[in-house]
């Protein structure tokens, strides 16, 4: 039981879907393919694509990799909470 005044937070299945959108339009912006992206990273592109589908959850790690292959900051990556004073 929640207390009162306290909102829930999304599921983390819509943060992971909301990261690869995120991710996703990042990599079209700047112009690369997944295919190139994985490879300049040392990921495979399978993987990438679960990523960007919502359906694999990146470590830290590879979200800064992620960054650091598309020339934009991790927190780029993340995705805006839905009440930014949530803990």
């Amino acid at each position: 039981m929640r207390s009162p005044g306290k909102q829930s937070r999304p599921p983390l299945t819509d943060y992971r879907a909301a990261f690869g959108q995120d991710l996703r339009a990042i990599r079209e912006r700047v112009g690369v393919s997944q295919e190139a992206l994985a490879h300049a990273i040392g990921m495979s592109r399978r993987y990438l694509s679960g990523i960007e589908r919502g359906e694999a959850n990146p470590t830290l790690d590879q979200i800064v990799r992620l960054a650091d292959g598309l020339g934009v900051e991790p927190g780029e990556l993340l995705p805006a909470r839905a009440n930014p004073s949530a803990p």
